[in-house]
């Protein structure tokens, strides 16, 4: 099955969803996972649909939202664990960051956000 069905089938899954608990479709994302995919199968993805995509590792992500940068409406999301000491590159890169997980990282994410003027959205791991 390629990209573009496997999308298709999904918003169809997403659209009943929000049907039976009342929400819009514009209220909820699909975040693809692709990590340790080639930057073809996310073109793939992005010509099927998708905009939000979510990698695990700090670098391997940066080095595809690089080669990514002309798709200016991608949203990238850090879905992986994230080191204090590479803080600095998911803030500039990433809009949002998953995996926080103990305060000396909201601390860290608080602070580098700060020197780039920017908010990043987060999800608490408990």
């Amino acid at each position: 099955m390629s990209i573009k069905e496997n999308v298709l089938k999904i918003e169809e899954r997403i659209q009943k969803a929000c049907d039976k608990v009342g929400k819009k479709r514009e209220e909820v994302i699909l975040l693809a996972a692709s990590k340790t995919q080639p930057v073809e199968k996310i073109i793939e993805a992005y010509e099927s649909g998708i905009r939000y995509f979510g990698e695990n590792k700090v670098q391997e992500g940066i080095e595809k939202i690089e080669k990514l940068k002309k798709y200016s409406d991608i949203h990238w999301h850090l879905i992986g664990g994230l080191q204090t000491n590479k803080v600095k590159y998911a803030v500039k890169y990433y809009e949002s960051i998953h995996s926080v997980d103990r305060q000396a990282l909201v601390d860290e994410i608080e602070k580098r956000g700060e020197k780039l003027n920017k908010v990043i959205d987060g999800l608490i791991e408990v």
